[in-house]
C-alpha cells in the first residue's frame, strides 16, 4: 500500500490521515449470500426449451415472482431509491459488471443483527477488505468460529465456502491506526464505532488498521464509489469440526 500526505479537512486530534493507494485488496463473502436471487436466474432461463404446455405463461409467472422477491431485496430497493435506510448517493454506479457486489456491502451492513461491526453501526454499510487473502482468511475464520461456538456449537461437521473479491483503492483519504491504537479498542466495538463516527464527521473516507487476527492491514471504506476494479479472485473453504469446536485453516481454491 502506498501512502501520501493528508488533504482536505484536518482529522480530529489523535488521527493520522493519509492518502492511500492499495491494489488487489481482498474481501471474502459467504458464497451463500453472494449469488443472484434464484428467481432472477429462473426468470433469465424461463424461455429455454422445457417440457411445458405453456412456456409463455410460465415465464410470466416467474417474472412476477421475481419482481416480488426483488421488492424485498434491500440492495435492489436502494438502487431504485426506495430504501429509506440507505441515504441518496450511498451506492455506486461504477463497475457495472459487479456493481451488485459493491452495493450489497452498503445495503447489508456487517453485523446488522449484532449492533454492527468494528467500524460501522448496524445501519451503516462499509466495505471491509484486507491487503492479502491470508489476512482476510484469518479475519473471517475468527468471526465464523465465534458465531458457531456461541450460537450453534452442536452443528455437525460443515464446510463453508467464501468467494474472494479483489478491489483497488486509489488516493483514498483514510485515518490510519497502529497496533497500539487497536489494543485500546480490543473487542469493544462500541469504542471503535465511536472512533469511526469521528472519522466520518471529519470527512475522511475510511480507516486503515492492522489486523487483530493475521499479519497484514485491513481497510474499512465508507464510500461505495471508491471501491474500484472489483472482480472475482477465487474462493476458500473452511471446515467446522464440532468435537473440538474448531474451524480448520482455510484451503485456498
Amino acid at each position: 500500500m502506498k501512502t501520501g500526505p493528508t488533504r482536505g479537512n484536518q482529522p480530529p486530534p489523535g488521527f493520522n490521515g493519509r492518502l492511500i493507494t492499495a491494489t488487489t485488496t481482498i474481501r471474502l463473502v459467504d458464497a451463500s449470500f453472494d449469488n443472484e436471487p434464484v428467481l432472477t436466474l429462473l426468470t433469465q432461463t424461463a424461455n429455454e426449451p422445457e417440457e411445458t404446455t405453456d412456456p409463455v405463461a410460465q415465464a410470466k409467472q416467474l417474472s412476477n415472482l421475481d419482481r416480488f422477491a426483488q421488492a424485498t431485496n434491500p440492495r435492489v430497493l436502494a438502487e431504485h431509491g426506495r430504501n429509506i435506510q440507505t441515504p441518496a448517493g450511498t451506492l455506486t454506479r461504477n463497475n457495472a459488471m459487479y456493481r451488485n457486489v459493491i452495493n450489497s456491502a452498503f445495503t447489508n451492513p456487517a453485523g446488522a443483527s449484532e449492533g454492527g461491526a468494528r467500524f460501522n453501526h448496524n445501519y451503516q454499510g462499509t466495505w471491509y477488505a484486507s491487503e492479502n487473502i491470508t489476512t482476510a482468511s484469518a479475519e473471517v475464520q475468527h468471526h465464523r468460529h465465534t458465531r458457531l461456538r456461541t450460537r450453534t456449537p452442536t452443528l455437525p461437521a460443515t464446510q463453508f465456502t467464501y468467494k474472494a473479491w479483489s478491489a483497488d483503492f486509489h488516493d483514498i483519504h483514510l485515518a490510519t491506526l497502529n497496533k497500539n491504537s487497536m489494543k485500546h479498542f480490543g473487542d469493544n466495538y462500541i469504542e471503535s464505532q465511536r472512533y469511526a463516527d469521528l472519522v466520518r464527521n471529519a470527512d475522511l473516507q475510511g480507516i486503515m488498521y492492522p489486523s487483530a487476527r493475521g499479519n497484514g492491514n485491513n481497510i474499512a471504506c465508507f464510500q461505495a464509489d471508491l471501491v474500484r476494479n472489483v472482480h472475482p479472485a477465487g474462493q476458500i473453504t473452511m471446515q467446522w469440526d464440532p468435537a473440538p469446536q474448531t474451524i480448520t485453516v482455510p484451503t485456498h481454491g
